[in-house]
């Protein structure tokens, strides 16, 4: 499905503010004083004329019910920064999860979720799904962001408070639907994964558990001023040119590597150091077989703190089509410890 776009993705991870166009690499990534560009052909949406974020930000205004008399399917959550809520057709008031999706730097809510192909299981897969929009830049290429970590990606300064936008969010959300307490989820791309982690440490929400796929959390470990017990599951390819899988320890742009991610979070929760080994899992269809290797920490603690590793890959995997279908049976394995 992510081949139906006809315009190229642009997502800057993380980076300079100086974007201008650069020589790609083998991953496409384009680097200048410690940033980097990823141009990918396509596989994960597309980036409108004017930049990417859509003048209504993707979502339906009325919020109102559907044709046939039924519950809404999507609701519309933020005020003057809209957000869909998507919620099952069918849904009866029984307490159900909640997964809020945090797209890439440059692109919306509704392209990540393309990618990602999340809201689109809410029926089958019975939960909640929030897909939000970050604010725009006011210099440069004016494009999408999440305030999230010093790394990544508040280039100019913003002083906007995504951290109280998005915990914001989860409460309206709750006068609309029932959300179990317990299954409240924060899934992010580059920029969103960087933001998930921050909401980790600052969110007033209390989160079952952070998925980031080629993010990662705060460099200086004292950054995180409210640490939470909670489970991680960190996804990275051994060959993302955007953000390194080792990390960055020097420049503007220092983050810890996946592995270091994962141990510090998993530490944090007092668990041992020791890690087993999980299933081999097959996430990216440009990859022969099984690449992707597990490692879980959970030695001596209540939570279970994963790192999945896709051999081979990049910043943006070609996904395979039932990726949100396993994060979704991770999530049902992980309700807040």
């Amino acid at each position: 499905m992510h081949r139906i776009f006809s315009c190229a993705l642009l997502l800057v991870a993380c980076g300079s503010t100086d974007l201008e166009p650069l020589p790609t690499d083998r991953d496409g990534g384009l680097s200048r004083d410690g940033g980097a560009i990823v141009v990918d052909g396509g596989d994960a949406g597309i980036v409108a004329s004017d930049g990417g974020l859509d003048r209504d930000g993707g979502v339906d205004r009325d919020g109102g019910p559907r044709g046939d008399g039924g519950t809404p399917t999507r609701i519309t959550l933020g005020g003057d920064r809209p957000a869909p809520l998507h919620v099952p057709a069918d849904y009866d008031g029984a307490p159900l999860p909640l997964v809020v999706l945090l797209h890439g730097y440059t692109v919306t809510g509704e392209i990540q979720d393309s990618y990602f192909g999340l809201s689109a299981r809410v029926d089958e897969e019975r939960f909640f799904a929030i897909v939000p929009t970050g604010t725009r830049e006011t210099q440069g290429q004016r494009a999408t962001f999440w305030n999230a970590t010093p790394a990544c990606c508040n280039f100019y300064g913003s002083t906007v408070d995504d951290v109280g936008y998005l915990d914001g969010l989860v409460a309206e959300a709750r006068t609309h639907v029932s959300v179990d307490p317990d299954r409240i989820y924060f899934v992010g791309h580059s920029n969103g994964g960087f933001m998930a982690y921050r909401m980790a440490c600052e969110a007033t929400t209390n989160i079952a558990a952070v998925i980031s796929l080629a993010g990662a959390t705060y460099f200086d470990s004292s950054d995180c001023v409210a640490p939470k017990t909670l489970h991680v599951l960190q996804i990275h390819g051994t060959l993302d040119t955007t953000i390194a899988y080792g990390g960055a320890a020097a420049g503007p742009m220092r983050y810890p590597g996946a592995v270091e991610t994962v141990t510090r979070w998993a530490t944090r929760a007092g668990c041992g150091v020791d890690f087993d080994d999980g299933p081999a899992r097959d996430l990216d269809s440009a990859l022969i077989g099984d690449e992707t290797t597990t490692r879980v920490y959970r030695d001596g603690c209540s939570t279970e703190n994963e790192l999945w590793t896709i051999e081979g890959g990049g910043h943006i995997p070609a996904l395979k089509p039932d990726f949100a279908t396993q994060l979704l049976a991770w999530m049902r394995q992980h309700p807040r410890p």
